[in-house]
């Protein structure tokens, strides 16, 4: 392994870990709220998707820039 693979997939596992947080505790939070009424049902689940959508968008862009980084097409691995 080179070092740069090396430090790619470093970096993979801490992006990787970074978006995992960044969606899990808000759901942790607003689950909570919901058990103890503080939030109506469809405001839970409207901001579940949009979590959803920008943890979609954050991975995309994290490909984009790490294949224009890497001059190599868009998707492959």
């Amino acid at each position: 392994m080179s070092k740069l693979d090396a430090v790619k997939c470093k970096t993979s596992f801490y992006g990787n870990m970074l978006v995992m947080n960044v969606a899990i505790i808000p759901v942790i939070a607003l689950w909570t709220a919901s058990y103890y009424q503080q939030f109506p049902q469809w405001l839970l689940w409207m901001i579940l998707v949009l979590i959803a959508i920008l943890v979609f968008w954050v991975i995309t862009l994290h490909k984009l820039v790490m294949s224009l980084l890497r001059n190599d097409s868009l998707w492959e691995e």
